[in-house]
């Protein structure tokens, strides 16, 4: 899904402090439509600062857009689950799990990008096995702690010793 157009992702990738206000202001703005229970707006919202932080984390990362990557992605999930479509609130929070678990591992990165994404991992592993007890996906919920754990403790290792 493709929420921004190709010249407004220029535009964003050329300038991360506007990308990271431009997320910041979609995320307020899907939350409020969120609570005005315009679920199908604030997915629209979430969504487009989902691709925004996807696309500086993939350009010139940076701290704050991996926290706002899992807000986006965490409330985009809530937004779903307004909807009815747990399928797909489950599909984004595997998402940024994986996105987040991925920083984490990935040893390119900055520390302090790592740094941040192993911070992040605690609450993306808790919204993705939360919806994953709500749909009764027990094996699946007992693969995602096991598999977060390894990572954070690897992740540590690499970081603090």
């Amino acid at each position: 899904m493709n929420a921004i157009c190709p010249s407004h992702q220029q535009a964003l990738i050329q300038n991360p402090k506007q990308a990271l206000s431009a997320c910041r202001k979609l995320i307020d703005e899907g939350t409020k439509c969120h609570h005005a229970a315009e679920y199908g707006e604030s997915c629209h919202r979430f969504q487009a600062g989902v691709e925004i932080c996807q696309m500086i984390l993939s350009h010139s990362p940076n701290p704050a857009m991996v926290a706002l990557r899992v807000i986006a992605g965490h409330n985009l999930s809530a937004s779903y689950v307004a909807l009815g479509d747990n399928l797909y609130a489950e599909k984004a929070l595997y998402i940024v799990h994986n996105e987040i678990c991925a920083l984490c591992q990935d040893s390119s990165q900055q520390r302090c990008i790592r740094l941040e994404a192993l911070s992040q991992l605690q609450t993306t592993l808790f919204s993705l096995t939360s919806q994953l007890g709500h749909m009764g996906k027990s094996e699946e919920l007992h693969e995602t702690i096991t598999e977060a754990e390894a990572i954070a403790e690897h992740t540590a290792q690499q970081l603090f010793h």
